[in-house]
């Protein structure tokens, strides 16, 4: 079969089932629509996560309430048992003499 006979036959098949070639080609524009539409409302989403997160600052700390696990199951959060140990001791760095009573000093 030519080229020419191809294109005939196409052109005859579009012409007789009209309304669904209409449908056809109407389903490719709103395929390619929502596509365009889902990847520009992502990028951005993205786009304004980023600004949010360099509006912070790179001296942010966050802190958060720990959770543990038991058993094969972790609790929620804020679950972990608060340390015994003073805070001064946590934060301070480690030295071979501590200043702090010696019920302090030994390891919990």
């Amino acid at each position: 079969m030519s080229l020419l006979a191809a294109v005939l036959v196409a052109l005859t098949a579009l012409r007789v089932n009209a309304l669904r070639s209409f449908l056809a080609i109407l389903g490719v524009i709103f395929g390619v629509a929502a596509v365009i539409t889902t990847v520009s409302l992502a990028q951005g989403a993205r786009d304004a996560v980023e600004t949010r997160i360099a509006s912070l600052g790179a001296n942010t700390l966050s802190i958060t309430a720990g959770s543990r696990s038991r058993g094969g199951r972790q609790d929620g959060a804020g679950s972990a048992r608060p340390s015994r140990t003073p805070t001064s001791m946590r934060c301070a760095p480690s030295s071979t003499s501590s200043p702090l009573p010696p019920a302090w000093s030994r390891p919990m």
